[in-house]
């Protein structure tokens, strides 16, 4: 591990998540500042020194940042958060790992898809915007459709549509939750739903991890969050196969050289039909896998480059391993539904199992689910990280978990929704293989 004595960092954000980017700091032997604009942050307790300012404030940072001699930013997860992040690092000098161009390619889903046609990466169809503005244009034959934002983050946004009597409701919602008012239509698809995650240091683009990406459908009209994924895929050699080598060429022509790329695609017969792309840590950290799999620290990496503008002496090449030596695993995530937490049962002894080499609680007893976080990330109670030498295990694993867990209302109902249903996955894996 890379050490900093005496060196300070600035870190963006300090929500629960960003704790263990604050420990890794102290570790490498760095003085931490946090910013959030929540007094009662997390992250602020462990913090050297905090400020209750927005990270999207990047002119007031930049000045802190002088004014504490930090020499080197890091950010995390918070997707709209790039762009600041990339000013307060151009105007102090400091490394950035993406630049202006890239951070707005990989957050506008409509120059995303215009940089995958350039490169012949498959995308989602769309539906034009003109008859998004006139719905009876639309032919019936084309539903059902998702309507979303441009530019959103954590599932935000986000409609299944079924007809067109739903269409400029689902409109009005997207752009909501928008800053630039532009939303995108597409082909709802049913294939199988894959994660595809990207590890690049100086111009050596390394495939890390392919998931799939599992969801309950409660409601037609909400997209809602995952329950579970499962890596490695079940497309894994057909994508390595037919779409690999295709999206690294993407990357290095659009001038990625360091970084954490990670994106969406559908199955399509043979083919990927690529969307939502980010160009940091993801929010559900799935490197955790790849840390404990292959040694492979996205948060280390990324944390390495604000202090040096290197990602560390990682080999990629020697470390990727997309079959994850063999191993089966899971993240496993617990949607609930509106209601105020009085309880959450189980998660004791769930961190004592075997097989659970990491857990995240997202909410806690007292803690309120409002309207506003149905299909959105921001309505998952936990994420439970499991690795398995077989899939029976992991199958005994799940089943395991989701009758210990639970989480309660004030009222003693259980708030969570459909849980992940690991025997109808395995039945579609056994069809597919």
């Amino acid at each position: 591990m890379l050490r900093f004595d005496g060196k300070t960092i600035m870190i963006l954000g300090a929500s629960a998540h960003i704790t263990e980017a604050v420990e890794l700091a102290k570790k490498k032997g760095l003085r931490v500042i946090v910013t959030d604009p929540d007094p009662k942050a997390p992250a602020k307790a462990l913090a050297d020194k905090a400020y209750d300012l927005s990270c999207m404030e990047s002119e007031k940072i930049t000045e802190i940042c002088r004014k504490e001699k930090v020499d080197g930013v890091f950010l995390m997860s918070a997707h709209v958060v790039l762009p600041s992040y990339y000013r307060i690092c151009s105007a102090l000098g400091l490394p950035s790992y993406g630049n202006e161009e890239l951070f707005e390619t990989f957050f506008n889903k409509r120059k995303f898809k215009d940089a995958c046609r350039r490169y012949g990466v498959d995308v989602i169809e769309e539906i034009s915007g003109e008859a998004l503005d006139d719905p009876e244009k639309l032919d019936e034959s084309v539903f059902p459709i998702i309507i979303k934002p441009t530019d959103s983050a954590s599932s935000r946004g986000i409609t299944v549509v079924r007809s067109k009597e739903n269409v400029k409701k689902a409109v009005e919602f997207a752009r909501s939750e928008s800053k630039t008012g532009e939303v995108v239509a597409e082909r709802f698809m049913t294939g199988n739903n894959i994660g595809v995650w990207y590890t690049i240091k100086d111009y050596e683009v390394s495939l890390g991890l392919l998931v799939d990406r599992c969801i309950n459908y409660e409601k037609d009209s909400i997209w809602t969050p995952y329950v579970a994924h499962m890596l490695p895929s079940m497309d894994t050699d057909l994508y390595i196969r037919n779409t690999d080598a295709k999206v690294r060429h993407m990357l290095r022509s659009l001038g990625v050289r360091d970084g954490v790329w990670f994106c969406e695609a559908f199955r399509d017969g043979n083919t990927f039909r690529f969307y939502d792309p980010g160009y940091r840590i993801s929010g559900v950290h799935m490197y955790r896998f790849l840390d404990k799999i292959n040694g492979i620290n996205h948060m280390e990496m990324l944390m390495d480059y604000a202090m040096t503008g290197h990602m560390g002496d990682v080999d990629l090449m020697e470390h990727e391993d997309p079959y994850l030596n063999g191993t089966h695993n899971c993240l496993l995530s617990f949607p609930v539904k509106n209601g105020t937490i009085k309880e959450i049962r189980g998660l004791d002894r769930i961190s004592g199992m075997e097989d659970v080499f990491f857990v995240t609680p997202l909410l806690a007893e007292g803690d309120s689910v409002g309207k506003d976080a149905v299909g959105t990330l921001h309505q998952l109670a936990v994420l439970i990280y499991i690795t398995a030498q077989n899939e029976e295990k992991l199958t005994c694993d799940i089943k395991e978990i989701e009758k210990l867990y639970d989480v309660l209302d004030e009222e003693g109902r259980s708030m969570l929704t459909k849980p992940f249903d690991i025997d109808e996955y395995n039945r579609i894996k056994a069809m597919n293989s």
